[in-house]
């Protein structure tokens, strides 16, 4: 009777354990920090479609895989910024279309501080803060630019910038961040749950611990690449692998790149740490984990505006194109810059772009 009710004792005490500590990850990384319980938690009234397939720790591998990208150097089509080390912007050019507001834009970015990663934006700068909030060079305060959208609203379209502008006034702290300004948006926080802002409604995935994402697909720290369905649910592509990118193409953590492209290049690529391609698809940058970096025209031209410069670089740990030239950051923190066209349409020079960070 004794040993029975000693084994019953012992049977308590290793359940009461289990569930004190079940569900609880870590992230060796310091990247985004794991959700405490997996699975997708509860919406929040102002919520869309929740994502029920999102995975939790426990259905995917014990390591992570995959980190927070930080973003110092953006190229777009009229300008070129880079994060300097104080946690100020350094800019060339002229951004937004409206050259009404290029004198405007650019004071702004100037005067930002305390900026910790750049984001993937349209024509008008944008960035994140060490508090986790997203600045952009457009708007003075969200909440004014939200004003002027409301009462000049007189369709859907006004309606649903507005509801973008209130998103970006009231998001949570925010490690990474894609705008579209001013009509949506994708945000993660520290927590790994993203956030959409479009059509005037906000898509949450929770749950998945996402550390990227764009429009059609995102990426957890485990390097599970999921699928967005339109119906806000996701699935898992190609179960077996894992990635540790997605940004141009999904880089598996060997190097090798998911592609349907017909381009041979691509395709064959290997050895790569990410990708990065223009906006209208013209050229693709390879950069690789040896810190080498490869390029590929994607339209008729063989050598797209001689990018292929790219490939004499050397200890580069970033990059970024806009298909007319492609910019290179190295381990310690050089500029490289192949040659500006006049295709371009800048004012600046590659002898600029380097000598950027050095002011």
């Amino acid at each position: 009777m004794k040993k029975i009710l000693i084994a019953a004792l012992l049977l308590c005490l290793l359940t009461a354990c289990a569930g004190e500590n079940g569900g609880k990850s870590t992230d060796p990384t310091g990247s985004a920090r794991l959700p405490a319980t997996g699975g997708t938690a509860d919406p929040t009234p102002s919520a869309g479609a929740i994502s029920p397939d999102a995975p939790s720790p426990t259905d995917a591998p014990e390591e992570v895989v995959a980190s927070v990208p930080q973003c110092t150097i953006f190229v777009f089509e009229k300008y070129f910024m880079a994060l300097r080390e104080d946690g100020t912007v350094a800019l060339l050019g002229e951004p937004g279309e409206n050259s009404d507001f290029y004198e405007e834009y650019s004071e702004r970015v100037r005067k930002w501080t305390d900026i910790v990663s750049l984001c993937e934006s349209n024509e008008v700068p944008a960035a994140i803060t060490k508090e986790g909030r997203i600045v952009v060079a457009a708007a003075e305060s969200f909440e004014e630019e939200r004003e002027q959208y409301m009462q000049e609203a007189d369709s859907w379209v006004g309606l649903e910038i507005a509801a973008t502008l209130e998103y970006l006034k009231d998001a949570d702290p925010v490690v990474w961040a894609k705008v579209n300004y001013p009509y949506n948006c994708i945000t993660i926080d520290s927590e790994g749950t993203l956030v959409e802002s479009r059509n005037g409604k906000l898509d949450v995935v929770r749950g998945a611990s996402v550390v990227a994402a764009d429009y059609d697909y995102f990426l957890d720290c485990y390097g599970k690449l999921h699928f967005r369905k339109s119906d806000g649910t996701s699935e898992v592509l190609e179960e077996e692998s894992r990635f540790v990118s997605i940004a141009g193409y999904p880089v598996r953590t060997d190097g090798t790149v998911r592609t349907g492209s017909y381009i041979t290049a691509i395709q064959n690529w290997t050895g790569l740490a990410s990708i990065c391609e223009s906006r209208d698809g013209g050229l693709y940058v390879g950069l690789k984990r040896n810190g080498t970096v490869v390029a590929c025209a994607g339209g008729v031209s063989e050598d797209p505006y001689g990018n292929y410069a790219v490939e004499e670089w050397r200890d580069v740990v970033e990059v970024t194109t806009n298909g007319y030239y492609t910019v290179g950051k190295t381990s310690d923190g050089r500029l490289l810059c192949t040659e500006i066209p006049p295709e371009a349409g800048v004012s600046f020079t590659k002898e600029d772009v380097e000598a950027l960070l050095q002011k």
